[in-house]
């Protein structure tokens, strides 16, 4: 059960719903209710409300594009977070030839990598189908041409 303080102090940074079906947010369109569903905007956002879930004593779980996840009529028990996280800065090209970014791991992984394909980055090809958050770090490696490599 989620406390009604932690869905007040949510309330305070974001929209919060309560019992939210999840089908509504994944790509196969199946899924019981979340007890509590909130959405991130930012990186630091998303770390603010984990840390009130700590607080609480409440599990929660990060929600990307809702790609890769089957959830059940049973719903998910505690906070479900949506990852709205999606600020990118970059690239930078280095001395190297190589380019650096930085993605918030709401950002897609297949628009950036078109968009770094577009700036005539090679390396990150292979995510330009994946319907998916980048959700990890993501750094580039010098390569003989410009590159955009994750290798973190």
């Amino acid at each position: 059960m989620v406390s009604e303080g932690l869905i007040e102090e949510l309330g305070t940074m974001a929209d919060v719903r309560q019992d939210e079906p999840l089908a509504r947010h994944t790509t196969f369109g199946i899924g019981g209710p979340a007890d509590v569903y909130v959405a991130a905007s930012t990186a630091d956002e998303l770390r603010q409300m984990a840390t009130i879930c700590h607080r609480h004593e409440t599990p929660f779980f990060v929600l990307g594009a809702g790609s890769n996840i089957l959830v059940g009529d049973g719903g998910i028990r505690g906070v479900v977070f949506e990852n709205r996280a999606r600020s990118v800065e970059g690239p930078q090209e280095r001395k190297n030839g190589s380019a650096l970014f930085r993605a918030e791991s709401g950002a897609s992984l297949a628009s950036l990598a078109r968009d770094l394909a577009r700036r005539g980055l090679a390396g990150l090809e292979w995510a330009g189908g994946i319907p998916a958050r980048s959700a990890a770090p993501w750094c580039t490696t010098p390569a003989p041409t410009t590159a955009a490599s994750p290798t973190c």
